[in-house]
């Protein structure tokens, strides 16, 4: 009985030398970290191995851009310049919040018009049209400016009447606009007409493209045409060929909306033209909807959509039919029935 006793003693001591000499189990202390990197609670994952925390910043890298500070007994990180803290990360890009205010909530706002270097010291920006939009894909929106005009302007003598800004991540902006491509005419020439211009992804390659409008009436100087702009991928732009936009040789485009109005999954643009000479409803031309490919080609659908108007006369009046001096058009869903509608103003 003795040397049984003895025995079994023997080998539960084996076994239990055995076991110490095995590395700890995955998620244990001085064991691997899980796949997720993770450990059992009250360790934290460091090169793949679990060890004791210390501190509540232990095993918090701040996504290497950052150190982690401890804050009412809870980790927080102070990020580098470029990054901001969510959560225990640094990113370079702010989280996206919204908010629903509660009914004694004021929501108030500050200038940082000189903060952000677009005031009077630094870029002296103006304008009377702008489009905020994310041209590069880095989450922080950048700024097409215009003045509305129709003459063009060169880098050598630039006037501010468009300018392309972009955002150094919330840092304030830098002027963009002669070396990004977007002010380009056909001929290749830097500093073209841009009355307005708006984004949107013509081609299904993830980046925002544009539609540069020119407003060319019979005062305009010069005759530039509206354009198609392929993002390049990384905020800069490159022309495409010549397509028209409009049924006259001065096309005094004035608003311009895309929307997918017949579901086939690609863009459209629905154009609005103003006065050719202002005042004169004789001079006005019909709106159109022209129907993309998804390739960046569009064709005239507005027949085909039952948008055609008529030249102005006596009866074409009456009827409502005639051409307007469109200043104003958009596109949505009016009705709630699944279809783009359209709205147009003059």
């Amino acid at each position: 009985m003795k040397t049984l006793i003895l025995m079994l003693f023997v080998v539960s001591l084996l076994y239990s030398c055995g076991s110490d000499s095995e590395s700890a189990k995955q998620g244990q202390k001085n064991g691997k970290c899980f796949t997720d990197n993770t450990c059992e609670e009250g360790l934290y994952c460091s090169n793949n191995k679990c060890l004791v925390k210390k501190t509540e910043c232990d095993g918090v890298t701040c996504s290497n851009h950052g150190v982690c500070i401890i804050e009412n007994a809870l980790p927080k990180c102070e990020c580098e310049n470029y990054y901001y803290a969510d959560g225990i990360e640094c990113k370079d890009s702010p989280k996206d919040i919204c908010l629903t205010p509660s009914a004694n909530q004021q929501l108030t706002f500050a200038d940082v018009t000189e903060e952000t270097e677009l005031g009077k010291s630094l870029l002296k920006v103006t304008g009377s049209n702008i489009v905020v939009t994310d041209l590069d894909n880095d989450n922080w929106p950048d700024i097409f400016v215009s003045k509305g005009d129709k003459n063009r302007e060169t880098p050598e003598t630039p006037k501010n009447l468009y300018r392309l800004l972009k955002n150094i991540k919330g840092l304030g902006f830098t002027d963009v606009t002669w070396t990004s491509g977007l002010f380009k005419t056909q001929s290749g020439e830097n500093g073209r007409v841009a009355s307005f211009s708006i984004f949107a992804d013509i081609n299904g390659d993830g980046f925002k493209d544009a539609f540069v409008a020119s407003y060319t009436d019979s005062s305009a100087n010069v005759v530039d045409s509206s354009d198609i702009f392929f993002n390049n991928g990384d905020g800069t732009f490159t022309i495409q060929p010549n397509q028209k936009f409009t049924t006259s040789f001065r096309d005094p485009v004035a608003s311009v909306a895309f929307l997918d109005y017949n579901k086939d999954g690609y863009l459209d643009i629905y154009v609005g033209h103003h006065y050719s000479t202002y005042g004169d409803l004789g001079s006005c031309i019909g709106d159109n909807l022209f129907e993309g490919d998804g390739f960046g080609l569009f064709v005239d659908a507005t027949v085909k959509a039952n948008l055609k108007t008529q030249p102005t006369t006596t009866q074409t009046l009456v009827s409502g039919k005639n051409h307007k001096p469109t200043w104003g058009v958009t596109a949505c869903d009016i009705d709630g029935d699944g279809w783009t509608d359209l709205m147009s103003t003059s």
